[in-house]
């Protein structure tokens, strides 16, 4: 099954790569949209991909695990539909469904960690609560460091 899921996984990831870079008609920002649908989202889903074999690993709700990873695909076409249908997109409103992706992995990660609880060690929560906090945070980082820079606004003295 879990070899199944990889396959899957790859094949989607495969065709956002081949996807061409799309930029809408009032889209300010090609460069970022084109990131964002050819770059971020393919290794997004494979951070997530990843997290998801490690996290089935050792539970019994592997296949509700697989198959919940599956919903976090929606967010490409809600961009793509954000990019061709907008008529003028802000930057920060393309990227608002890669950050509830990224938002999704987290809530994916952590759901699969409380339904395994039981049997799992509290050493081995830990690691895989570490690795939930990873994945998410190397998920979010381009989109942090190209879009939504965390900057103060006024020199702090």
């Amino acid at each position: 099954m879990t070899a199944g899921f990889v396959l899957l996984n790859a094949a989607l990831i495969a065709v956002l790569l081949l996807l061409p870079g799309t930029a809408g008609p009032g889209n300010a920002e090609p460069e970022i949209t084109r990131s964002l649908v050819t770059r971020w989202f393919p290794a997004t889903l494979a951070i997530a991909t990843a997290l998801a074999v490690v996290l089935a690993r050792g539970t019994t709700d592997a296949r509700l695990l697989f198959r919940g990873h599956f919903w976090g695909y929606l967010a490409v076409p809600a961009t793509l539909a954000l990019v061709t249908f907008g008529d003028r997109v802000a930057t920060g409103v393309l990227g608002a469904p890669y950050v509830a992706l990224v938002a999704f992995i987290a809530w994916q990660g952590l759901g699969a960690l409380w339904r395994s609880r039981d049997a799992r060690s509290d050493r081995a929560i830990g690691r895989l609560l570490g690795l939930v906090a990873l994945a998410t945070t190397l998920a979010l980082l381009p989109y942090e460091r190209t879009v939504q820079r965390t900057e103060s606004d006024e020199p702090h003295y």
